[in-house]
């Protein structure tokens, strides 16, 4: 994109002036500290002072001892020397006796630039012999830079200072750069995270980042336009799905009653009736397989109401199972089901839809014996779970409630569709259990699969004052 080009593209560009400022800054600090010393101590030039004072003193012939020696004093210098030009000495004044002696071109062509024997020493042309001062060792840095050992100390501090400074001078300014790269960044950031979570997204569309900004309105627009067409989709099939239940119903309706009356008819033989019976049956089913394909669809959708009020748990737990029993009853006692409620559970409620919340009672234990056709023992546990304080919730704990059979138990991919999510083959008939876990989700609770059984999780509120 071209937007990340020109982003790179500046960051490069402040990178290199924030190199060459650095480098532009250390350069004048450097002159100017070393111009500065040279001001203050001046060592070439003053070495020359002196070695001409003293060359001229020497020329005049007029001299003495005491003369010369407060000229080396004054200039801090430890001995100075003549030689002819032949190389050979023939005036000293407190020459070391390592140096007395009289030396050839090479030597002397190698001390005049640099040391001799490890003294800093300055030399200087009187008439076509060689003065020589030397310098106590250590006191010179004579290189291509000439300068006192103190001056040269107070230059390496005085840089050791600038490059710091400069170095800080440098932070701040990259700080600067990507704090505001920071700011373009976490503008973007924050788009894709509002698109994330549907939201519309408006930037400006220009800068660096406008192309960038650009495509992301432009990126909002397009979800907004396909969420109003799924939105308009989804409210196509639910009214389908509600007209067409409406539409069944009727005709459905007749066939029960039909099938009701000539169950009933003694006229008919008992085969006959028998027959009847089935089809009012078969009937039944069918109409509760569109209700439950109409609730489904709106609870999908969030086109379902939910008529929120205080239900006793244990109460709606009660009724469930109670008409679990009457049915299991009516099946030749083939399902019997056990209840076990702990006592701190007694009273406390829901805030719920107690319709939807009954319906979803009744299809778990609906679905033990649906699923086990040659009969098994059902259990129904429920407990308190102590609740997180949390300052301003209104939560007073968690109901947990386990639903269990004795029967060949779930199949792993029903497990995996109400643990993960993951929708089963074609093949599999889910349609109770996906109620039970949109109703269960609905109002704000969790749903677990276990081989044998199904448990749940549902928030309770305060008691309910009397």
């Amino acid at each position: 994109m071209k937007s990340l080009m020109k982003i790179y593209l500046k960051y490069v560009v402040s990178v290199v002036v924030i190199a060459f400022v650095f480098f532009f800054f250390q350069v004048m600090l450097t002159l100017y500290v070393g111009t500065k010393l040279n001001l203050n101590g001046g060592p070439a030039e003053g070495r020359k002072v002196y070695a001409r004072e003293l060359a001229s003193v020497l020329e005049n012939g007029d001299w003495t001892e005491e003369q010369i020696e407060g000229i080396l004093a004054e200039a801090g210098a430890e001995f100075a020397m003549v030689l002819d030009q032949k190389g050979e000495l023939f005036l000293r004044f407190h020459l070391p006796q390592e140096l007395d002696r009289n030396y050839d071109a090479g030597e002397i062509a190698s001390f005049s630039r640099w040391y001799l024997e490890d003294y800093p020493v300055t030399c200087w042309d009187m008439s076509g012999n060689l003065l020589v001062i030397g310098y106590p060792k250590g006191s010179y840095w004579k290189y291509s830079v000439v300068m006192t050992m103190d001056n040269l100390n107070k230059y390496m501090v005085m840089l050791a200072i600038g490059l710091l400074a400069t170095a800080a001078f440098t932070l701040i300014l990259i700080i600067g750069f990507g704090f505001r790269y920071f700011r373009k960044m976490k503008t973007v950031v924050c788009a894709i995270n509002d698109l994330s979570q549907e939201k519309t997204v408006c930037l400006q569309e220009t800068g660096t980042m406008g192309e960038i900004g650009q495509s992301l309105n432009r990126t909002s627009k397009i979800l907004a336009r396909q969420r109003e067409k799924l939105q308009r989709r989804d409210e196509a099939r639910t009214r389908w799905i509600s007209a067409v239940s409406h539409d069944i119903r009727t005709p459905l309706s007749l066939i029960m009653g039909y099938g009701e009356i000539l169950e009933q008819r003694l006229s008919l033989d008992r085969d006959s009736r028998k027959k009847a019976g089935i089809i009012k049956e078969q009937s039944l089913q069918i109409k509760e397989l569109i209700e439950d394909l109409n609730l489904t669809s709106k609870l999908e959708y969030d086109m379902q109401p939910l008529r929120k009020e205080m239900v006793c748990l244990s109460a709606l737990l009660r009724e469930a199972v109670a008409e679990a029993v009457n049915r299991a009853e009516e099946n030749g006692a083939m399902y019997p089901v056990q209840l076990e409620i702990s006592q701190d559970l007694e009273g406390k409620f829901v805030q719920a839809d107690s319709r939807l919340l009954l319906r979803a009672f009744r299809n778990l234990l609906n679905n033990a014996v649906n699923h086990n056709p040659e009969g098994c023992a059902v259990s129904v546990n429920a407990e308190i779970e102590e609740p997180k304080k949390r300052k301003g919730e209104q939560q007073t704990g968690w109901a947990n409630l386990s639903f269990y059979n004795s029967g060949k138990g779930l199949p792993g991919e029903i497990e995996e569709f109400i643990n993960s999510g993951t929708e089963p083959d074609s093949g599999t008939h889910i349609m109770g259990l996906r109620i039970v876990k949109q109703i269960i989700l609905a109002h704000g609770g969790e749903i677990w699969a276990r081989t044998n059984g199904i448990e749940l999780k549902i928030p309770l509120c305060k008691e309910r004052e009397e």
